[in-house]
């Protein structure tokens, strides 16, 4: 989904706008339809939202502080792109959450969300052998979303849902397509470690895919990174 052009129907109170900008333009970051490096332009998003500028800078300010746009002088605000050790950095400490949230959520005895997960876990061996990727990125997404909110840690989650948008971009997806097999594999064995309740090993594999899809990331090109 583009950026809308329309006007936002429907919204009560500029809350409630602000809400839906961030929700779009994290899409658009996402989905590619806003690419590192691109400038985004006050009064171009006022007219494309059909809103006034506070919705839009309030919107705007808080997307910087997230990290997901930049601030630059005489520049004004763009899509952050970010460097090989910014990137590796996030890693770091997405290993940390992610691999502590499925240790956490192994021992919670959650039914219902266990087998949501058990059927995620199906259709991701589908989607990574029939190389469809974007289906396949789809529920990783959701794997990763579900076994964070199985944590029943609300400050977890949010550490996490705040560094998602910087690794499901579309095009992070197709750099690293190929290498699917390899990191459904680490993934596929956290999920079973969550399902049967073993906390430690859940812990371990999280960890241990984290690591691989950040060593997949590093060896994308140059060009996805910026200088500094």
């Amino acid at each position: 989904m583009s950026i809308r052009t329309a006007a936002i129907e429907g919204e009560t109170g500029e809350q409630s706008v602000v809400d839906r900008i961030i929700v779009t333009l994290r899409q658009g970051v996402a989905e590619g339809t806003l690419a590192p490096g691109q400038r985004l332009v006050e009064v171009d998003l006022t007219r494309r939202f059909g809103v006034s500028r506070g919705p839009v800078r309030e919107a705007l300010r808080r997307l910087v502080a997230e990290g997901l746009l930049s601030l630059e002088h005489n520049k004004g605000i763009a899509v952050r792109q970010m460097s090989r050790k910014e990137i590796a950095d996030l890693y770091k400490i997405r290993e940390v959450l992610e691999g502590l949230a499925a240790k956490l959520a192994a021992a919670i005895d959650n039914k219902d969300r266990k087998s949501t997960l058990k059927d995620l876990r199906t259709k991701m061996l589908t989607a990574s052998t029939s190389s469809d990727w974007h289906n396949y990125f789809d529920l990783n997404q959701l794997s990763h979303a579900l076994i964070a909110q199985m944590s029943d840690n609300p400050q977890l989650l949010q550490m996490i849902r705040q560094l998602d948008v910087h690794f499901f971009r579309l095009p992070f997806r197709r750099l690293l397509a190929p290498k699917i097999s390899v990191m459904h594999s680490g993934l596929d064995s956290a999920i079973e470690a969550v399902l049967k309740g073993d906390g430690e090993k859940a812990q371990a594999a999280m960890a241990a895919h984290v690591r691989v899809v950040a060593e997949a990331t590093n060896s994308m090109p140059d060009s996805y990174f910026s200088v500094a």
